[in-house]
């Protein structure tokens, strides 16, 4: 876990690591362990994948990857819509959570929202505590629909 986190916006050839990252952190989850990923032949891309896909296309600047050394440890898919900052769950490898490598991409999405024009932001993460602390830090406050 040592070296220099740098994180950057992702290429669309990188994304397989991604994909499979997710998949695998997505079955982890209580109430998602069906969607373990299954490789078979011939097998339609997941959702994640298309999901994935669709937002290095269209919102390429703001999907970013952290890397520690060489190791890519992960990554978040912000997208600025109506001139809001729209920052999903981030994706980190487990023993990461506590490195300074989330703080690093949530400092960096909020700068690609700022050069994006956006005024406003919203950060939709699961209901851990370490996160939402990681987002009231930053500024960010709860608040319903």
């Amino acid at each position: 876990m040592t070296g220099k986190v740098k994180v950057q916006p992702v290429s669309r050839v990188g994304l397989e690591p991604l994909v499979a990252m997710a998949e695998q952190l997505r079955a982890s989850l209580p109430g998602w362990v069906d969607t373990a990923p299954v490789e078979l032949r011939g097998q339609p891309p997941s959702d994640l994948a298309l999901d994935l896909r669709h937002l290095a296309r269209h919102d390429g600047d703001g999907f970013l990857t952290a890397s520690v050394g060489d190791e890519v440890v992960g990554f978040v898919a912000n997208h600025v819509r109506s001139r809001q900052l729209n920052i999903p769950q981030p994706w980190l490898l487990p023993e990461y959570l506590e490195h300074e490598v989330a703080e690093q991409l949530v400092r960096r999405s909020m700068a690609y929202g700022e050069r994006a024009g956006a005024s406003d932001c919203a950060a939709y993460v699961l209901g851990e505590s370490r996160w939402q602390a990681m987002f009231f830090r930053f500024g960010l406050r709860p608040r319903f629909p």
